[in-house]
């Protein structure tokens, strides 16, 4: 008998074939992520962080000027899907969004995304009143600086009809109770 076998408090390896170990994780033949949902190659790669390397969603549809219009376009379409997830995903849902136009933003926090506008000159800021907030045209990018309970800010995409999308589709937020920056592209 193996010796390490009857040590107090080790437990012996138990050593499993590739089958047996992806029928007990849930991957048995079909493509999944660790919550258990079967997911698409597309999908797959945008959860596991591949996205701009593999370009699945980054993937670049052109090079000129980023389109307000596309730009809401995707990101209702990512936001939809929940392939960015679904809620406190916010940065995550823009970021898929604007690699679809070409435009790669970087970083944790959400607010952060407004120093990146900024500077990039597909974008350029504008001044808007709270109550302006429902009705920016698409595509416009609301920054929302870090407040309270909310330390990593919001970030959304205007649809142009009084909505927003990020990691999920609702009502233009008009209150977050900080200071925000909007960003409009320049070609509507």
């Amino acid at each position: 008998m193996n010796a390490v076998a009857h040590r107090p408090g080790h437990t012996p390896v138990r050593h499993t074939n590739r089958s047996q170990r992806r029928a007990r994780t849930g991957r048995t033949g079909k493509r999944r992520h660790h919550d258990g949902v079967r997911l698409s190659r597309n999908a797959r790669n945008q959860r596991s962080g591949k996205a701009r390397r593999t370009g699945a969603v980054g993937k670049v549809k052109h090079s000129g000027p980023v389109s307000g219009a596309q730009l809401a376009r995707d990101a209702q379409r990512i936001a939809a899907s929940g392939i960015a997830g679904k809620g406190r995903n916010c940065y995550r849902g823009v970021k898929y969004a604007m690699a679809r136009q070409g435009v790669n933003l970087s970083g944790v926090p959400a607010y952060t995304a407004a120093g990146q506008l900024a500077r990039n000159g597909n974008f350029r800021e504008t001044r808007v009143s709270r109550d302006q907030l429902t009705r920016l045209p698409a595509g416009a990018t609301v920054v929302w600086a870090p407040h309270g309970k909310h330390k990593n800010g919001h970030v959304a995409i205007a649809l142009g009809n009084g909505r927003e999308a990020s990691d999920v589709l609702r009502n233009q937020i008009t209150n977050y109770g900080s200071s925000f920056r909007v960003f409009l592209p320049n070609r509507p």
